[in-house]
């Protein structure tokens, strides 16, 4: 709020009589003054904000296999934002970092092999932030290996999920029927 506007809202809420409005108006400015010394003033000047260059923040090492993941990767839309995540992630060990390479190498051969008309590929920064490199497992020989959960699997876990917390709230017991039969059916 800028102190024209706040001088203006006191006034109208005071109400000064018309013989008071120069007082009323004295009285606002050095409460106004007085609220800014102590840190209540003006609100700060909108405008552009300052960005910051995330690649260049990176060190050398990560740099270097970052720079190598953003090709990996393969959608080059928001590359700063990228390398936020990957400042994120600290310093890590080279093995580590040739893991997430390996991850998104994958991940991209996966979405090329896989993607639906329509669908929309997440961004390397969300791909990093929800660390989906580490959906890779890597196996005996280093190589990464996707856990795979088939799609009915996946639907019968959500709908069992969903399903336990609509019991919590309403203790239907025509939902344990349900509950019970996703139970065993996901044991099997």
């Amino acid at each position: 709020m800028n102190k024209k506007d706040f001088i203006q809202r006191l006034m109208i809420r005071a109400q000064p009589g018309l013989d008071r409005v120069q007082a009323a108006i004295e009285y606002g400015e050095s409460l106004w003054e007085a609220l800014t010394c102590a840190g209540y003033g003006a609100a700060a000047e909108k405008g552009p904000r300052e960005s910051e260059d995330w690649h260049r923040k990176l060190s050398p090492m990560q740099r270097q296999f970052f720079d190598r993941f953003w090709a990996a990767y393969g959608l080059k839309r928001g590359r700063n934002r990228a390398a936020m995540r990957w400042h994120q992630l600290g310093n890590l060990k080279e093995t580590e970092y040739e893991r997430i390479i390996q991850a998104a190498v994958r991940a991209a051969m996966d979405w090329k092999n896989s993607a639906q008309p329509g669908q929309v590929r997440i961004y390397a920064e969300g791909w990093l932030a929800e660390r989906r490199f580490e959906d890779a497992v890597p196996v005996e020989d280093g190589a990464p290996k996707r856990v795979h959960v088939s799609v009915e699997r996946s639907n019968r876990i959500g709908e069992l999920r969903s399903l336990r917390q609509l019991y919590e709230r309403s203790q239907d017991k025509g939902l344990l029927a349900r509950i019970e039969e996703l139970e065993r059916q996901l044991d099997e």
